[in-house]
């Protein structure tokens, strides 16, 4: 009533009778504590006209037909004197890098084939397995007539059926690092992706399969100094047929072979040689030791779109909003995976930036001033949800280059919350002092500098797994420990050995074709 109640009378009720919510008076109390007297300026980027202006990206996709149309022109029937700078361009050498191309992609997949069945098996099981545990027994209706005969004892005289669901559709996209300081690590990546593309065709699973580079060049005349950002060179796809998949892997195989040499160096000139002699293995190919040099003349030819270049995986990555629903939408994709596979930080996009105008009518507006020092927010509004979602925040004091890994893991994680994809990382390491720089990003930032030389060893073996945010899961790994070891022989020392020397090297060599790819490896792991 208008005299309140009987009961006890609390603190925050009015004496007239009007109750006061408890919490709204202590929010209203400790309002205080959350007003920061940082001057913060904030940016919102709205993609959405971004994706508009630029016709939604489709025209940084450099699909599989493109590609095996520019090796045409541009290599296997190019003119002698086309560009000038092949001035050692000529019908012969050409001729004779077709030929090694076709045994190199001819080596690398009969080297893994027994690797592809076992990834094929392996995931068939984990499929089995995990359809197995969904399965569901009911009854039919139908007399079982096998039963019928105890039906005084027996209740449950039905015939039974055991049902099993569906396995999940699969959908796979690979983004492959295609810049220069990864040149030591590319013929194993490239590798790499060919059993990857190997398995996803024998498993039939949907697939695309990318190098982003900025070295591609949509104009007529090759120039090294074009403006374009970044490109998805499509090198593997499920909508590739036998005929087209096999002229493409003869491509993909000339890149191999400009890069195999590069994890060795020209001062291990000789362990080049004896390597590149063991793999081909033909009187044809052989390179005679006096005359090392010419391996590589005979191998470091492809067309100059295809050359190493920067990093714009934050500027592919946005084509990639677009891209990925479009896949899942297509294929009926239930479980998609996003793997990249890099060995440094992104460059900055330019459809990322924020000019200075913008920040200093923002900061205006808000009466804060603006300077070099002052805190930054940067959020992208995304096109097709129209939510909002961080991209980088810089402290003041802090270099605004700390925040080069930070965009791209939230644009990553940006990324796996709206396309329905699991986004798996691979960060390939050359040196020790390149895990420092990684480490700072992850869940051991606190840990890792006590035990570093530990981590690096276990790096260097077997891979580590670490959490890091935008990611599922993210692997690092070394360069020396992509190397592939599928050789079906034993060494000769082994003959006449004893029986539990044979049998432990025996065990060291079935295990090194299935576990010395750490990638491939950690790739059946999250796709099943």
């Amino acid at each position: 009533g208008k005299d309140g109640g009987e009961g006890e009378t609390s603190d925050y009720d009015d004496e007239e009778g009007a109750r006061e919510s408890i919490t709204e008076h202590a929010a209203h109390n400790n309002e205080e504590q959350f007003i920061s007297e940082e001057n913060v300026v904030v940016s919102l980027i709205d993609l959405k006209s971004k994706y508009d202006k630029n016709n939604n990206y489709s025209d940084m996709v450099v699909g599989y037909k493109t590609i095996i149309q520019d090796w045409e022109k541009d290599l296997w029937n190019k003119e002698e004197d086309a560009d000038d700078r092949y001035s050692s361009y000529n019908e012969e050498r050409v001729a004779k890098m077709s030929l090694r191309a076709k045994r190199t992609a001819k080596n690398l997949t009969d080297k893994n084939t027994k690797l592809v069945q076992h990834m094929a098996k392996e995931f068939e099981m984990k499929q089995t397995a995990l359809q197995a545990s969904k399965a569901m027994t009911g009854k039919t209706g139908k007399l079982d007539m096998n039963k019928l005969a105890k039906y005084q004892i027996v209740d449950d005289v039905f015939k039974r059926v055991t049902m099993i669901p569906d396995g999940k559709n699969h959908g796979v996209n690979v983004l492959l690092d295609w810049s220069g300081s990864i040149g030591n690590s590319c013929a194993e990546l490239i590798e790499q992706t060919i059993v990857l593309a190997e398995f996803c065709r024998k498993a039939n699973i949907p697939h695309r399969m990318y190098l982003f580079s900025d070295s591609y060049s949509v104009k007529d005349e090759y120039e090294w100094g074009n403006n374009d950002e970044g490109f998805l060179i499509e090198v593997f796809s499920n909508e590739m047929n036998s005929k087209k998949y096999k002229e493409q892997l003869i491509n993909v195989a000339t890149l191999w072979m400009n890069h195999f040499q590069g994890k060795f160096g020209w001062r291990n000139s000789n362990k080049v040689t004896e390597i590149h002699n063991a793999f081909y293995d033909s009187p044809e190919f052989l390179i005679d030791p006096e005359q090392q040099h010419y391996i590589y003349f005979d191998t470091n030819i492809r067309p100059m779109n295809y050359r190493l270049g920067g990093t714009p995986l934050d500027h592919c990555l946005i084509a990639m909003r677009k891209l990925l629903p479009e896949f899942n939408k297509a294929y009926n994709i239930e479980k998609s995976i996003l793997t990249v596979i890099t060995d440094g930080f992104s460059h900055q996009s330019s459809f990322l930036n924020v000019c200075s105008d913008e920040k200093n009518a923002w900061a205006k507006e808000q009466g804060i001033e603006y300077s070099w020092d002052v805190s930054e927010c940067v959020e992208i509004l995304d096109p097709y949800d129209n939510k909002v979602f961080p991209l980088k925040e810089t402290k003041r004091g802090y270099s605004r280059h700390d925040n080069a890994f930070k965009r791209t893991q939230n644009i990553l994680s940006w990324l796996g919350k709206t396309c329905n994809v699991v986004v798996t990382g691979y960060f390939v390491l050359d040196k020790k002092r390149d895990m420092h720089d990684i480490m700072g990003y992850t869940s051991l930032k606190d840990t890792w500098w006590d035990n570093d030389r530990q981590l690096w060893g276990e790096i260097r073996k077997n891979g580590l797994v670490v959490d890091c945010h935008g990611y599922n899961k993210m692997f690092l790994t070394a360069t020396s420990s992509l190397g592939v070891d599928g050789s079906d022989e034993l060494q000769d020392d082994l003959v006449d050995a004893k029986k539990s020397k044979v049998m432990a090297a025996f065990k060291r060599n079935q295990k090194a074709k299935t576990t010395s790819r750490f990638l491939t490896n950690e790739f059946i792991k999250e796709i099943s």
